[in-house]
């Protein structure tokens, strides 16, 4: 859903939750991809 929808419905805040928790996930993601990548040598 796009941000200008939530906010006709009137949840705004959920937009806001929904890029925080993406952001997050993403966050975790790159913390466990740099951990793996310790030992790869280019």
């Amino acid at each position: 859903m796009s941000a200008l929808l939530m906010k006709s419905e009137g949840i705004e805040t959920t937009f806001f939750w929904y890029v925080s928790a993406m952001g997050a996930l993403a966050f975790l993601v790159s913390l466990l991809l740099h951990k793996r990548g310790k030992g790869i040598r280019l």
